[in-house]
């Protein structure tokens, strides 16, 4: 666990514990919104006693062709959240019921057709090999 040298002075609290570790944080995020989302994630994984991955999702948008899984329509990349059709990671098998947030169990999906879908299974469930 990470403990600061020296208490915390000035705007913003100490997060690396020295200057030799912050080029090693910053690269392993593209950003301080992934950055939160992963950390979400993890936190959503362990409270669930679930497998833990960590992936960017656009990595999964990428794989799946921007290509919603839920209704199978492409999902446009440059809109963003809080549109309705926006890009959203939807978990095949829900984290509350049990399902781990892996690759594998994860997909690319309209922020709408998640929604819908709340924890649910979806239509269909796609096998890999």
């Amino acid at each position: 666990m990470f403990k600061p040298r020296r208490p915390f002075k000035g705007s913003r609290p100490q997060t690396q514990c020295s200057l030799a570790c912050r080029p090693q944080c910053k690269r392993t995020y593209s950003s301080p919104a992934e950055q939160r989302r992963q950390e979400g994630h993890r936190r959503r994984a362990v409270k669930r006693a679930v497998t833990y991955e960590a992936f960017e999702v656009e990595e999964i948008y990428e794989r799946d062709g921007w290509r919603c899984g839920i209704c199978s329509k492409p999902v446009n990349p440059k809109l963003k959240y809080p549109h309705y059709m926006s890009a959203s990671l939807d978990h095949i098998v829900p984290l509350s019921k049990g399902g781990a947030h892996v690759r594998s169990n994860a997909q690319c999906s309209h922020w709408i057709c998640n929604s819908r879908k709340t924890d649910g299974p979806g239509g269909q469930l796609l096998l890999f090999g």
